[in-house]
């Protein structure tokens, strides 16, 4: 009986050492994660915020301007810069364009700190104050005006809707 003892604990251990060690060359296994991905720059005009003033007219109907704010955000840095992309017109502001002094349109952008003036259409020496700085972001203030130069002896503006729509472009500086 010992014998048969003997011989049932050599076979159980050898069953278990083999059971043991073959399980482990047979599950092991290693794998690399590559993870990676890329965050492009994205700025946004944030349209909740926008507002536009009723036009007001200065220097006696030579020249009109509106004028509001905007948000803007972007995930890079904290300037933007903004750009007029395209600029449409009404008849009557488009007809301005030919009265005898008219000086030009122009976009002004302001943050608090900074400033960007963008010549839309005319003289651009009339508007010797071009800037494009990059602005923070947040809110800016805007100025649209168009001039029929009152002091350049321009005539004032005739009767009629006066209209634009700006398109800008946002981007990271």
């Amino acid at each position: 009986m010992k014998k048969l003892l003997r011989n049932y604990l050599i076979a159980s251990v050898v069953a278990v050492t083999g059971v043991v060690s073959g399980a482990s060359a047979s599950f092991a296994g290693s794998a690399t994660l590559d993870l990676s991905g890329t965050v492009t720059p994205s700025c946004n005009f944030d349209q909740a915020s926008y507002s536009n003033n009723t036009p007001s007219f200065e220097d006696a109907n030579y020249d009109i301007e509106w004028s509001g704010q905007f948000n803007v955000s972007c995930n890079n840095g904290n300037q933007v810069n903004i750009t007029v992309d395209n600029v449409t017109t009404s008849g009557e502001a488009t007809a301005a364009r030919s009265r005898a002094g008219y000086e030009g349109e122009a976009l002004r952008l302001q943050d608090g700190t900074n400033t960007s003036v963008i010549s839309v259409n005319g003289n651009a020496d009339y508007f010797n104050s071009l800037v494009t700085n990059p602005l923070n972001q947040g809110t800016i203030n805007y100025s649209f005006v168009l001039d029929t130069g009152r002091i350049g002896g321009g005539q004032p503006l005739v009767a009629g809707t006066y209209g634009y729509n700006v398109t800008m472009t946002v981007a990271p500086n």
